[in-house]
């Protein structure tokens, strides 16, 4: 089983995202679009294991981050990868966020999955992986139509074991908001 860091949206954000997916579903396609046990996210880390400090480790990350902006401005494809994502754009604060996470891992760094390490990440928010090249293609044309940038206020970390996905905490960003440890339903 897997685990990820992750960042959550506000429901505005987390909505939009929702109802992008709905809209690029392809009858008949074998792709992930996410399904009701996934929220919108942006990953900071995935890792093989963890040794059962990783949520206290957010969870302190968490409350010494502040909540913070991302604007999306378009949607990119990893080459040869089948999956299709959110790009946004680049940011100072962003990169901050992601450099505490590193830290915070401390020892746990070695678990990271090689995509998610310093000089490999890049930031993204999934929109369908599994797509054969042709559905990358057709998923492009019908997002370029409905897909308009936009901002999403970044509130909280998470923690997800995956496959099945099941959220294991919620913090959110400041130390306030929902109780550390609470998941949002």
């Amino acid at each position: 089983m897997a685990w990820a860091v992750i960042l959550f949206f506000d429901e505005n954000s987390e909505y939009r995202i929702r109802s992008l997916w709905d809209c690029l579903r392809i009858p008949g396609s074998d792709a992930v679009l996410y399904d009701g046990a996934s929220r919108p996210h942006l990953s900071l880390a995935v890792l093989d294991s963890q040794d059962g400090t990783l949520e206290e480790r957010v969870g302190g990350l968490a409350e010494r981050t502040s909540p913070f902006t991302l604007t999306f401005t378009g949607l990119s494809a990893f080459p040869d990868s089948g999956v299709l994502y959110l790009t946004p754009l680049a940011s100072g604060v962003l990169e901050a966020a992601y450099r505490d996470m590193m830290a915070a891992l401390g020892p746990l760094t070695n678990r990271v999955w090689p995509l998610y390490l310093p000089g490999k990440w890049v930031p993204h928010t999934t929109v369908a992986m599994g797509l054969d090249e042709r559905c990358v293609r057709k998923i492009r044309r019908a997002a370029s139509r409905v897909f308009t940038p936009f901002t999403a206020s970044c509130l909280s970390l998470g923690v997800v074991k995956f496959r099945p996905v099941v959220a294991t905490g919620e913090y959110p960003l400041g130390g306030s908001g929902r109780e550390n440890g609470e998941t949002r339903e």
